[in-house]
């Protein structure tokens, strides 16, 4: 009877062991404990979003960040599921609404309220907002802004001159062209650029840092005219190298044709020796 007792006891110490040290082992395979899941659409077409950086920051001071996919899908990895904050961010679009979130004031962060979240908890995971096709979704909104100002020099304004914004993330680039005044204008998303004027007799602009905004961005930028000489967008050594190149075909042409006739079998001699021998018959035999 003891021996059964004794039996028993080991058996019941074994079998907490294994799964203390199961348990163990799942946590350090899945050191996440929640997942915050969502979508993430484009305002006005309800299209989903991609390419939008979601950062999540937790109560335990961790940091993660995920970038919705083709379908606007986000997934991020959470140690807690209280004291959360999110933010959204990409080119040219700002956040319109999002679920489940409050504003915090003074910081580009949302709150996370997980309690209106629709939870599984066997896979942990909290999802913010409804599927894509749904409307209660994360919206982001293009926002756009101008940039505007004078382009001249020490004489005056220059008309004419290009004028390139380019964003520091993303291919768009926007363009525009001063007029007689030397006034450009341009539309664009908000966000970070680089503008740069340039104008044929002048030396290209040192690239502009420039922040567009909902408010106007108003720039003037000198420009120094160029030391060399310019004649139709060439500078001197320029227009004589085109020169020589066309002396060059020229010639080559020339000597080609010239050539050609030397080569012809019925070209006529340089000398006719058959005049010569006429008139030697006409004296021989008068």
């Amino acid at each position: 009877m003891e021996k059964r007792i004794v039996l028993a006891i080991f058996a019941v110490v074994l079998l907490s062991f294994t799964l203390s040290a199961a348990s163990v082992d799942g946590a350090e395979g899945d050191p996440a404990q929640y997942h915050i899941e969502g979508y993430v659409l484009e305002g006005g077409g309800n299209l989903p979003k991609s390419d939008v950086t979601v950062t999540l920051k937790d109560s335990l001071g961790n940091t993660n960040i995920s970038i919705t996919n083709q379908s606007g899908f986000f997934s991020l990895p959470a140690q807690t599921n209280t004291n959360l904050q999110i933010m959204f961010e990409t080119h040219g679009y700002s956040l319109s609404s999002c679920p489940c979130t409050t504003v915090l004031p003074g910081t580009e962060f949302l709150g996370l309220d997980l309690s209106k979240a629709s939870y599984n908890s066997i896979t942990r995971t909290y999802m913010i907002t409804s599927d894509a096709a749904g409307l209660q979704c994360v919206i982001m909104s293009a926002t756009t802004g101008r940039i505007m100002g004078t382009i001249s020099y020490t004489d005056g304004t220059i008309n004419g001159a290009t004028v390139t914004l380019s964003p520091l993330t993303g291919d768009s680039v926007y363009t525009a062209t001063t007029d007689s005044k030397g006034f450009f204008m341009i539309s664009c998303p908000i966000g970070s650029y680089t503008l740069i004027v340039n104008r044929t007799g002048f030396e290209t602009s040192i690239p502009l840092a420039v922040e567009i905004s909902r408010n106007d961005n108003i720039q003037s930028v000198t420009l120094v005219k160029s030391d060399v000489n310019e004649y139709m967008g060439l500078d001197v050594a320029h227009i004589l190298m085109l020169i020589a190149v066309c002396l060059g075909l020229s010639l080559a042409a020339l000597a080609w044709i010239l050539s050609n006739r030397m080569n012809r079998p019925d070209r006529p001699g340089i000398i006719d020796d058959s005049i010569d021998e006429e008139e030697d018959d006409d004296i021989r035999h008068p």
